[in-house]
């Protein structure tokens, strides 16, 4: 006879074996973890995700990252990734929306036209978009302190159009290109994008057309073609003090010698570049699929409306 009270074994929640039975090509996965710059994304953004990839096959997803986190906007751009390695331990919350309608076959076009532009991270951008934020708020705070400087000066340099892309930013511009209309309305940088022009599909070139043809055998060339480049990129900030203190001091002068050039270019922007993933975490327009957090290291189902999660 067992004396006493008896809890019920828990099932066992398996992010990976569960997205897999569900997920599909137009998918749009979300992740929020420890690592890199992940905590500081999602203070800023109020969400638990900081990281966006859009699936272009059943287990193939397109992503835009950095692996060096310079900011000289050189390093990092758009790779090919299996959902094995974008799901792993390393994440608290993981969650897949779906767009209801989109061209699977532009989609594909699309994915193959970004991964042969070689266009960069916008690592400053990122970095930026954080200065950017910290106005809004003060905006808020203090109405009349910045009313005469509108639109907001960081605006238009974090505006690049599409010569460097982060991740919620090309996931965004796939969707649209694809057919998804989203609604931004509750984005984070809604005041923002009151200053810049709604985004337009990316124009494809007419023989962007291999995705179409042989899928799987494209993208494993290219997925291995883009691995080869985010291995000789490396990964992370440096570890040690003196490499990390001379990281930093190049870093801000790039950063500063960026600041002086681009402060005179006013480059015409879209709403594509200030797209956070809390954005496409929160917009009615994408169905929920299915979500999981981890609590004490064990995850669970997400049952709350990834729409109303703040």
């Amino acid at each position: 006879m067992t004396w006493g009270w008896q809890s019920q074994p828990q099932p066992v929640v398996r992010p990976l074996t569960e997205i897999r039975a569900v997920i599909q090509a137009g998918d749009v996965v979300l992740t929020g973890g420890r690592s890199r710059m992940s905590p500081a994304i999602r203070m800023v953004t109020r969400s638990p995700v900081s990281h966006a990839v859009l699936m272009v096959l059943h287990n193939v997803a397109i992503e835009a990252d950095d692996h060096k986190w310079n900011l000289k906007e050189h390093g990092g751009g758009t790779y090919l990734r299996r959902l094995s390695a974008i799901i792993d331990d390393s994440h608290n919350f993981i969650a897949v929306r779906r767009p209801p309608t989109m061209n699977d076959d532009v989609l594909r076009r699309w994915a193959n036209y970004r991964l042969t532009a070689h266009q960069p991270f916008a690592s400053t951008g990122l970095a930026m978009m954080g200065v950017v934020r910290a106005q809004l708020l003060l905006r808020q705070i203090t109405p009349t302190l910045l009313q005469s400087r509108k639109p907001l000066a960081s605006v238009e340099w974090v505006a690049d159009g599409q010569y460097r892309l982060m991740c919620s930013e090309l996931v965004y511009r796939g969707l649209v290109t694809a057919g998804v209309e989203i609604d931004l309305s509750r984005a984070v940088f809604a005041e923002a994008m009151t200053s810049l022009l709604p985004t337009k599909p990316d124009v494809l070139p007419v023989g962007m057309t291999r995705l179409s043809n042989n899928p799987r055998r494209e993208l494993l060339l290219a997925r291995a073609l883009s691995q080869r480049a985010r291995k000789k990129a490396g990964s992370g900030l440096p570890r040690r003090p003196d490499e990390f203190v001379r990281w930093a001091m190049t870093s801000t002068r790039d950063l500063a010698n960026q600041w002086r050039v681009r402060a005179h270019e006013n480059i015409p922007g879209d709403h594509a570049d200030f797209v956070c993933p809390g954005d496409l975490l929160r917009t009615p327009s994408l169905i929920d699929v299915c979500a999981f957090e981890k609590h004490r290291g064990h995850w669970r189902r997400v049952t709350t409306p990834l729409a109303h999660l703040d």
